[in-house]
Formats: C-alpha cells, sequence, structure tokens
C-alpha cells in the first residue's frame, strides 16, 4: 500500500513517516523544491531574514566547494537528506514557518555567543 506522501504530485508531508533509509522518492524531491521555492518568496519580502538564511547556510557549505562545480558554497546533498531524514523522517519535510524559527534561534545563539566573548 503506497503512502499518500510518497504519491507523485502529492502535497508535502510536513511531519515524520516510515523510517526507510536513501535517497528521498521523486515526489519528495518535487516538494523539496517547493519547499525552497517557498522559503525563497518569505525570504525575499524579508531582508533581514534572507541575511539569516545566508549565514546559516554558509555553516554548512561542503568543504573545498570552490574547486568541484556548480562552484556556490552548498552544502552536500548526502548531508541534508541525512539531516531531514533524522528530523521528519524519509518521507517528511519541514513546514517554511519551521525553517525561519530555525533561522531565528541560529542567529540569536550566534549573538549569544559573541556577547560571551
Amino acid at each position: 500500500m503506497a503512502d499518500a506522501a510518497l504519491t507523485l504530485g502529492a502535497e508535502p508531508r510536513y511531519v515524520g513517516g516510515s523510517s526507510l533509509p536513501g535517497p528521498f522518492p521523486r515526489s519528495i524531491e518535487l516538494s523539496y523544491g517547493r519547499l525552497i521555492f517557498q522559503l525563497a518568496l518569505r525570504l525575499a519580502l524579508h531582508p533581514v531574514r534572507a541575511m539569516r538564511a545566508v549565514r546559516a547556510g554558509l555553516c554548512f557549505r561542503a568543504r573545498s566547494w570552490a574547486r568541484r562545480s556548480p562552484f556556490l558554497p552548498l552544502p552536500p546533498r548526502e548531508y541534508i537528506d541525512w539531516r531531514l531524514h533524522t528530523a521528519y523522517g524519509s518521507d517528511g519535510l519541514p513546514a517554511p514557518h519551521e525553517v525561519e524559527r530555525y533561522l531565528g534561534w541560529v542567529d540569536r545563539m550566534r549573538k549569544e555567543v559573541a556577547a560571551r566573548e
């Protein structure tokens, strides 16, 4: 029996599901693209949040990213897959507001550490 979230074109599922390891199915890839698109729209409206996202993203960049195409400081896809799998299960993704809340938390923690030094 197929899970509704694994059906091509299904709405993204924002909570954890089964614990199957490995790469995400095609529908999750489409939902991941939708999540990125929604975040890009939300961050375009709030430049401060966009800067938080850039700073947090740079913390996850791949080592020696400048030596490999596409020459962008992006995290390895395997790492992102692993992080999403451990947090939300094999067929789950965070809601856009959860990502924004995480970015706010990263910014607050960075400021607290800087204040202690």
